[in-house]
């Protein structure tokens, strides 16, 4: 039985690699160089990008992506998360 979906095995290596490179930015192992806390920053500031660019690549790989329909659910998504925060933050003020 063949497999209908492509598998992209090294780009799930790269993510599990980034992924890493994230947990390492956040937790800044190390904090008591200052020189190669810089350079591990630097570094591992790479995987925000990669993340950004491997989710455009599996968007854009349909045929046809409904860019009009992608953006409105986006932005209603936000909108309703904002809208929402706006709320709450006056009705603690009101109360």
């Amino acid at each position: 039985m063949t497999n209908p979906r492509p598998t992209y095995s090294s780009v799930d290596l790269v993510k599990f690699i980034a992924a890493l490179l994230v947990v390492a930015l956040h937790a800044r192992p190390f904090i008591f160089d200052e020189d190669m806390d810089y350079y591990a920053i630097c570094f591992c500031r790479i995987a925000v990008p990669f993340f950004f660019v491997a989710t455009s690549f599996f968007f854009f790989l349909k045929e046809k992506p409904d860019i009009k329909k992608y953006t409105k659910k986006t932005f209603n998504s936000i909108y309703s998360l904002v809208h929402h925060r706006v709320v709450l933050c006056v009705s603690k003020v009101l109360c």
